[in-house]
């Protein structure tokens, strides 16, 4: 494995006593590269990614208590710069539609707010065609909401219902996606071990729609703590208790999982805290309580290095996907957030061929 360099730059805001847990990008209308991180208590600050200057502060609960919302704590967060549209996801079982123009902070307001299932540790916000918002719904785990944002009425305009009999317990991770040909996949994961994917066809005149499960597997005999997937390579991977790691290739035709694809193998780790596939699909980084962030490629599962630079737990990991290197080719940078309130940018095998 490779000795990695240190990292391009280390920021925070010191004077929080809590951590990052959600990260996003977006250009400002001075096309600057702007970060947007999601404090576990609320805060939402922005920082330039060429002078690391902090350029906002947001406390969400300012907009928000008046209202009768709790925020407890935030658990996951995106921003829809084309729409001006800040989403958070409340550990108390609220999403949150804020109107958001990071360059005028004056407008800022609560557009609306929907209850969501409190009991999963999924992070369930995921935006289709920059118009639909998805989240589980707060009576029925099985069942996916997706609010038009359009016209972001308190009802759901679409009801996703998953037709599985067994119980799996609790969601513990998801991913939705569209496909070319607007077909809606979820790949859901359960403290049980097992992965289902689902597919269905999403039509903007059906109110309700059942999904077509394609794929019922137990990746593991414990729990799956986080997964992520790249359906450009078509493969996933499952961070399992304590410390296992499980790759997956789905067919190319029908997204269904190829049995003879899959591969285990354990790190040695205190306990694994998050993961994410690189947006060319190239590497995955897996994030751990003991600080240290642990570099694969994605296509063999081969160990590429492990960066101990934190010596605290990691919260957060997260790859650009829009940044252009000097000669114009593209440039993924990894984000890593801390408990200790750090968060460190890493460009990693960008210009070599180490990852294949």
């Amino acid at each position: 494995m490779a000795n990695l360099p240190r990292p391009i730059h280390v920021f925070g805001d010191f004077k929080e006593k809590f951590h990052v847990i959600a990260i996003d990008f977006y250009k400002s209308n001075n096309d600057e590269d702007i970060v947007i991180c999601g404090y576990q208590n609320g805060l939402i600050s922005t920082w330039s990614l060429s002078t690391y200057r902090c350029l906002r502060r947001i406390k969400l609960d300012d907009y928000i208590k008046d209202k009768n919302i709790e925020l407890l704590r935030l658990r996951s967060m995106i921003y829809i710069h084309c729409r001006q549209i800040l989403v958070a996801e409340l550990a108390s079982g609220n999403l949150c539609l804020f109107k958001c123009d990071f360059d005028d902070l004056e407008n800022f307001h609560l557009i609306n707010h929907w209850p969501t299932l409190k009991l999963t540790f999924a992070k369930m916000i995921f935006i289709l065609e920059n118009r639909f918002l998805t989240y589980l719904d707060p009576d029925n785990s099985k069942q996916i909401n997706l609010i038009d944002l359009d016209q972001p009425t308190t009802e759901p305009a679409i009801k996703i219902i998953t037709e599985e009999k067994n119980d799996h317990g609790i969601v513990m991770a998801s991913h939705l996606f569209f496909d070319t040909n607007r077909f809606l996949y979820n790949f859901i994961a359960y403290e049980d071990g097992f992965l289902l994917i689902n597919k269905s066809y999403l039509d903007s005149n059906k109110p309700i729609i059942y999904s077509q499960s394609l794929s019922s597997i137990q990746l593991h005999k414990g729990e799956i703590l986080h997964m992520d997937y790249n359906d450009c390579i078509k493969r996933g991977i499952a961070c399992c208790a304590p410390n296992e790691i499980v790759l997956w290739k789905c067919s190319l035709d029908d997204r269904k999982i190829d049995h003879s694809k899959i591969k285990k193998f354990s790190i040695n780790s205190e306990s694994i805290t998050c993961c994410t596939i690189r947006p060319d699909g190239k590497i995955f980084a897996i994030g751990s309580k003991d600080g240290r962030i642990r570099l694969f490629s994605t296509k063999l599962g081969r160990p590429l290095a492990v960066i101990t630079y934190h010596h605290e737990s990691i919260e957060t990991l997260r790859f650009t996907s829009n940044l252009i290197n000097d000669d114009f080719r593209k440039k993924y940078l990894l984000f890593a957030s801390t408990q200790d309130g750090l968060i460190s940018i890493w460009s990693l095998y960008n210009n070599d061929d180490d990852s294949d």
